[in-house]
C-alpha cells in the first residue's frame, strides 16, 4: 500500500528545491542528516535499537532490534520548525506487526485553532510548554508507534 499525504505546516539541512514549484526535499535518501530522534524512555538523539534508519532511499521505522516494545514510542523530528506550509510524502506500512486501520469514509480527525496543552507531556520545560498558548509553528515529526513503516519523497513548500 502506497499513499501520498498533503498537510498544512513546514522544513531542511541539505535541501534541494524541486524545479517545478518550490518544493524542498527534506530527506536526502542516504542518511538521517537533519533529523533528530526522540524515543520514550531514552535521551534525545538516542536511536534505540536503530529504530529509525535510511535504507534504499526510504526512512524506515523498524523494530528488528527490539525483544519487547515497552512503550518506546518515538518520533523523528526535522531540525527546523515551520509555521505555514504544505507537506507531502509517500508511506507504506510493512508487515512487521499487525495494523488495522478503518476509516469507513468518515473524517476521523480535524484541528482548529491548535494550542499548547494537555496532560500527557512530562519532563518538559515549563517556560516552553505554556498551556493554552496558540500553536503558530512547530517541528515535523515522523512517528514510531509500534509498527513498521517506510517514508520517502518527503517534501515541503513554505507558504509564508
Amino acid at each position: 500500500m502506497l499513499a501520498s499525504v498533503f498537510v498544512l505546516v513546514s522544513f531542511s539541512p541539505k535541501t534541494e528545491k524541486d524545479a517545478k514549484n518550490d518544493w524542498i526535499n527534506m530527506f536526502n535518501g542516504k542518511n538521517l542528516d537533519g533529523w533528530i530522534v526522540k524515543i520514550h524512555h531514552h535521551d534525545v538523539g538516542d536511536n534505540y535499537a536503530n529504530t529509525f534508519k535510511a535504507v534504499d532511499g526510504k526512512i524506515q521505522v523498524n523494530y528488528d532490534g527490539y525483544t519487547e516494545f515497552h512503550n518506546r514510542y518515538g518520533h523523528l523530528f526535522y531540525k527546523t520548525p515551520f509555521s505555514s506550509y504544505h507537506l507531502k510524502f509517500e508511506y507504506r506500512f510493512t508487515d512487521q506487526w499487525l495494523i488495522i486501520h478503518i476509516v469507513n469514509g468518515e473524517k476521523v480527525l480535524e484541528y482548529t485553532k491548535p494550542q499548547i496543552g494537555g496532560g500527557v507531556a512530562n519532563g518538559f520545560d515549563p517556560a516552553i510548554k505554556t498551556d493554552k498558548k496558540p500553536l503558530t509553528e512547530g517541528y515535523i515529526g515522523l512517528q514510531a508507534e509500534g509498527q513498521g513503516i517506510e517514508f520517502k519523497e518527503i517534501k515541503i513548500m513554505k507558504l509564508d
